[in-house]
């Protein structure tokens, strides 16, 4: 938590160009160019990196789950981490455009408040989809114990 604490809060903060003055999509150095990137390769990194480590580990210590993990590969966290990654970004996006949307035009937010909305987010994504990966991991651990025993 804490680095995406200090990248997330600082590298935005540092990188406005009038830290007093910031819009959500117009400008260079807009707030969606920190938030919509983060916001997909956070939960797609955290998701695939923790899956992969989490099923090394699993096979690596005799637990008695090895079978179990035979249809877990790659492609499999692959595509769990793009759609954990894709969802938030839709869903981030769609904030963003509510936002800007109510706000009335010309309206600019204080960047470092930005930058620590900025920071928190992040934090919270990683958490969240870092425990979204146990769980999913957990299911299909008992989805793959369901099936070897019924047949």
């Amino acid at each position: 938590m804490l680095p995406n604490l200090v990248f997330n809060g600082f590298i935005p903060y540092y990188s406005f160009e009038n830290p007093a003055s910031v819009a959500l999509f117009k400008g260079e150095f807009c707030f969606a160019r920190f938030i919509l990137p983060m916001a997909l390769f956070i939960p797609l990194a955290i998701t695939v990196d923790f899956l992969k480590k989490a099923t090394e580990f699993i096979v690596a210590t005799p637990l008695g789950l090895e079978g179990k993990l035979d249809s877990l590969n790659t492609s499999l966290f692959l595509r769990l981490g793009l759609y954990n990654g894709l969802t938030s970004l839709a869903i981030t996006f769609i904030g963003l455009l509510f936002i800007h949307y109510i706000v009335p035009p010309k309206y600019t937010f204080d960047g470092a408040l930005l930058a620590c909305f900025n920071a928190v987010f992040a934090c919270l994504i990683a958490v969240y989809y870092t425990f979204w990966s146990t769980h999913k991991l957990n299911s299909l651990i008992q989805k793959s114990d369901t099936e070897i025993k019924g047949q």
